[in-house]
């Protein structure tokens, strides 16, 4: 069996934004193929909607549109088929790891130099290889059978951004000889879209005058999207003591509301990645 693993990382200047994704793609493929079967079968369905495999399934994912379709077919089959096949995604699409970290502590941007960071990043990867590995050793039954594919997402940074770009530096340097380090430009994520208004960078760009800004609340609303409809977890339960109140035990780091948009830039880039 095949699992892809991305792990991706936005950089700042005192943050780090961090998101393992792994997708269990011969799974997946299985499930969603068992779910068109299971769907071509309903022959209600055939008549009512004249379905073809080049039907567009964002209804799978818009609630709305779920209830109008479904009443005009055999609405408990199709529903029963929905509920499987979401139940099942869940498990071959999963985020174990999702979070920001503080990397300098209380010591001010100004203040701090390469040795401060390299120290704090070299730490953190530790911990974070250490729960990389627990995760995929209990996940996928000791690695029995698996072959997991990895892929390293590391925010590009320009020149002028020098002690991001610093962070930047160490992490291809840490994953380099692990699986695929690629370097993301930054706006990939903001071409993104979803069938939702504020899903659209133009919303933002209209809403906002600062440009930045807009493409920061463009990737946290489309990061929203994605954790409560395709991945089925709520990470922006947060308040402002910043104690996070999502239940993963490998989750051990505490984010501010005010950063989400790290992790949330992180998560977006490995959907930009595998889209573009």
């Amino acid at each position: 069996m095949s699992v892809i693993s991305y792990l991706s990382f936005d950089c700042a200047n005192k943050s780090l934004g961090v998101v393992l994704l792994n997708v269990d793609i011969d799974n997946l493929i299985l499930t969603c193929d068992t779910f068109l079967n299971n769907i071509r079968n309903i022959s209600n369905f055939n008549s009512n909607s004249n379905f073809n495999s080049n039907s567009n399934f964002n209804f799978i994912s818009n609630s709305n549109y779920n209830s109008n379709f479904i009443s005009n077919s055999n609405s408990n089959s199709l529903l029963e088929i929905l509920k499987i096949f979401s139940q099942q995604i869940n498990n071959f699409i999963i985020c174990p790891i999702i979070e920001t970290v503080n990397l300098i502590g209380d010591i001010k941007v100004k203040d701090s130099n390469i040795n401060i960071r390299s120290k704090s990043i070299k730490n953190y990867l530790c911990n974070l290889n250490d729960r990389i590995m627990e995760f995929n050793y209990n996940h996928y039954n000791n690695y029995n059978n698996y072959n997991i594919m990895q892929y390293y997402l590391v925010e590009y940074q320009m020149n002028a951004n020098d002690k991001s770009r610093e962070i930047a530096h160490y992490l291809t340097y840490e994953y380099c000889n692990k699986g695929y380090v690629n370097l993301i430009n930054p706006n990939n994520k903001n071409k993104l879209y979803y069938d939702k208004e504020d899903c659209h960078l133009s919303y933002h760009m209209r809403k906002f005058s600062n440009a930045e800004y807009a493409r920061k609340k463009h990737a946290v609303c489309l990061a929203k999207y994605f954790c409560n409809n395709i991945l089925h977890i709520n990470k922006f339960d947060i308040n402002d003591k910043g104690n996070d109140k999502c239940d993963d035990k490998y989750n051990k780091f505490k984010v501010k509301n005010n950063k989400e948009d790290d992790f949330s830039d992180a998560l977006m880039q490995i959907i930009s990645f595998i889209t573009f």
